[in-house]
This record gives C-alpha cells, sequence and structure tokens, in this order.
C-alpha cells in the first residue's frame, strides 16, 4: 500500500473514567509536538494535525462502555479519525491481525487499498460520475425508536472513497423524509472537489428475501440468474458475488427502477454492481452486496475534516 512508516508523534495513558479529557490530552500533545518539528505556528500546527491526526487507542479486555466513548467523542464531536485495538489481541498478534489493522488505519487517513477494474468502471470513468446508496433502519418490534436513514456517497473516479450521512426520522417509514437535504448537501460535498457530474448510479437497499436461493451447494462468485424466477413485468436479476466461508450462500435480488445511464442494458448493470462488491475497504474479498450499500447498512459516520 506504499504507507510511510514513522514513530507516532506521541503517546499517552488515558484515565478510563475520564476519556474526553484523556483524548484531548492526546490532541494538545499531537499539536505541541507538531508545532515543534513543523516550526509553524500554534495555528497552523492545529491545522495540520487536525487533518491528519489519527489516535490509536489500547483498550484492556471488556472495555465496551470505554469503546462507546471514545468512538463517539472521535467520530460525533471531534470528527477525528479514531481505532481501538484490544491489549490480549496485540500481545499475541500475528502478520495477518497486523495486515488487518493497515487496512483500516491506510482507509482512515484517506488511502485506497483496493479498485475494481471491469469494462463498465473504465467506462465510467470517462466522465465525473458518483454512485449513491441509501438504508433505512428500523427498531425491533415494539420498541418505541426512531428509524435510522443513511444516504452514502461516493466522491473518487475509483468508487473507494465514500461520505455517509446520516438522520432520524418516524419509526418504521420506509421513505427517506430527508432524502432532499441529503443530496443537496451530497451535491455541495461533491462539487467543492470535483467537475459537474454527469452520472449518478443510485443503490436503494430493500427488504431481505427468504426464497430463491440454492439449498444443495453455492454458485461461484459472479454467478447471475436474470431469467425464469425473475419477475415478468419488471427489469431484475439475483447476483451471486460472493464466496460462503460456511452455510449456504444468499443471491441478492437486484431491481432496476429507472436508468438514464445503460438504457436499462442489464449485463452492463450487473458487472458494475458486481465490481462495486470487491471495493469495501477492510475486506479482502468479495462482499454479497455493493461496498455502498453495506456501508448504509451500518450508518457510517463521516469525518467532515477529511473531506
Amino acid at each position: 500500500m506504499n504507507l510511510e512508516v514513522n514513530p507516532p508523534l506521541a503517546g499517552h495513558e488515558g484515565r478510563s473514567h475520564d476519556v474526553k479529557h484523556s483524548l484531548q490530552e492526546v490532541v494538545d500533545t499531537a499539536i505541541g509536538v507538531g508545532q515543534r518539528t513543523w516550526v509553524v505556528s500554534p495555528e497552523e500546527a492545529f491545522q495540520r494535525v487536525m487533518r491528519y491526526l489519527i489516535i490509536i487507542v489500547i483498550l484492556p479486555d471488556k472495555a465496551g462502555p470505554i469503546w462507546n466513548s471514545i468512538k463517539h467523542w472521535g467520530d460525533t464531536e471531534r470528527g477525528i479519525a479514531m481505532d481501538c485495538l484490544q491489549l490480549d489481541k496485540v500481545l499475541k498478534a500475528n502478520d495477518q491481525y497486523w495486515n488487518n489493522v493497515a487496512i483500516k488505519l491506510n482507509t482512515r487517513l484517506g488511502g485506497c487499498n483496493f479498485t475494481a477494474e471491469s469494462p463498465v468502471m473504465h467506462q465510467l470513468k470517462t466522465q465525473p460520475f458518483m454512485i449513491m446508496g441509501a438504508d433505512i433502519g428500523h427498531p425491533g418490534p415494539g420498541e418505541q425508536k426512531p428509524s435510522i436513514t443513511s444516504l452514502t456517497f461516493s466522491y473518487d473516479k475509483n468508487t473507494t472513497q465514500y461520505v455517509a450521512l446520516t438522520s432520524i426520522q418516524l419509526p418504521r417509514m420506509e421513505i427517506i423524509l430527508d432524502l432532499e437535504y441529503f443530496i443537496t448537501k451530497v451535491m455541495l460535498v461533491y462539487a467543492g472537489r470535483n467537475p459537474p457530474l454527469t452520472r449518478i448510479i443510485f443503490f436503494r437497499d430493500g427488504v431481505l428475501e427468504g426464497k430463491n436461493n440454492p439449498h444443495k451447494g453455492n454458485c461461484p462468485p459472479g454467478s447471475v440468474i436474470n431469467s425464469e424466477i425473475t419477475h415478468p413485468n419488471i427489469r431484475d436479476f439475483y447476483l451471486q458475488s460472493h464466496g460462503a466461508i460456511q452455510g449456504t450462500s444468499r443471491s441478492s435480488h437486484y431491481i432496476v427502477l429507472k436508468d438514464d445511464n445503460f438504457n436499462f442494458n442489464l449485463q452492463v448493470i450487473q458487472e458494475l454492481s458486481y465490481a462495486l462488491c470487491h471495493v469495501h475497504t477492510k475486506a479482502t474479498h468479495s462482499m454479497s452486496i455493493p461496498a455502498l450499500v453495506y456501508y448504509d447498512g451500518r450508518g457510517v459516520m463521516f469525518n467532515p475534516r477529511r473531506l
């Protein structure tokens, strides 16, 4: 990944009962070290540190509440990249563990781990385009909690860099009420670093299907079913994009509602969907759904200082 490895700017022993102040002390220390290292003003050191800083926290066992406080402070309050490692795993870590850590760190620092190469991706790259996805997470039965909405979009030509916006709304509504606001904000963010868009490909995550899946053996990744069991009146297909680690694989069902980009050429849409299943930042294998749809499901939060 061509990572330049340098020693950390500073180390700090935190206090589990006072997570926020411990983390703020790390930031203050980093700013001071940056000012002395770069020989710049405090204001310039602050700007550089806040753009490139990542805080790695080594946690003890059973540190769930501490992890929650760390992630809330970093992701929601301050917009600082964080990564948490468990002490017991660090002490017995092997190469695979450190490879996984490196992949996560590279992503959170704005790097690119994987790209998907295919004819449709090369065609899209000839003009500015965006891959966009949306999802809604509902509370459990009987729970009086709001639903969480998420919209994720790509802002680079390789569709590996994504930003996610999230909101809440009345429970169990399948329409995203803030979609117009989301799209407006997306266009402003994208326009700040890219030429005007010519294409948008939008994926809307739907409900899980429990039928039309193989029961004996698994289809190889890349298998497509676009006849026989598909709908007679709509354009749809089933894509088996991943290999099963164990058990039975579940094919994803795609329905094309509107197409101003590919003239309803399902082969091109299938190829694009399959390519996007290979660009998840933390997976070294293809996923069952396009990466941005998976990000939507997790309600990924974005770091505004890295846009």
